[in-house]
């Protein structure tokens, strides 16, 4: 096989965020980085008496977890605040993001609804001059491809 030239990197990623699953925000200016961990299928085997191999089965999807940075920012709506107010609140947040920018005939990936789990508290280096970081853990019955 001819090796690929199609390949994209996430600079342009479009990233949204929603409460109510209806009315989305674009974080994409406050959000630095999304790391999508978990969903595996559910296997399992059985050997019978007869046969020296087992029977394989599969299951349910497991939980999804994402591993999500966002800039501190403390004005009305920033993505911190959303995430910080769903943890504290323990309220339903919704996540889509698209990795090549969210225009028409790009893929989207549309989580079912979700909790933030961690605290998202503000961290970093005293000395580095880098901009405040927020990581949270978000967690949901997975994401659903689309095309926008």
């Amino acid at each position: 096989m001819t090796q690929t030239t199609g390949h994209i990197t996430l600079r342009n990623m479009k990233v949204e965020v929603s409460t109510d699953n209806s009315t989305w925000t674009n974080i994409s200016g406050e959000s630095n980085s999304i790391a999508i961990s978990g969903g595996e299928i559910g296997s399992g085997e059985a050997y019978t008496a007869e046969g020296n191999l087992p029977l394989v089965g599969i299951g349910k999807v497991g939980l999804t977890e994402a591993k999500v940075k966002v800039i501190y920012v403390e004005t009305s709506g920033s993505a911190w605040n959303t995430f910080f107010d769903a943890y504290v609140n323990g309220s339903d947040v919704y996540m889509r993001y698209s990795p090549k920018g969210g225009s028409t005939g790009n893929l989207m990936f549309t989580s079912g609804k979700g909790f933030v789990v961690s605290p998202v508290y503000p961290q970093g280096e005293v000395s580095d001059g880098n901009p405040t970081m927020c990581e949270l853990t978000f967690k949901c019955p997975g994401f659903t491809k689309t095309t926008v």
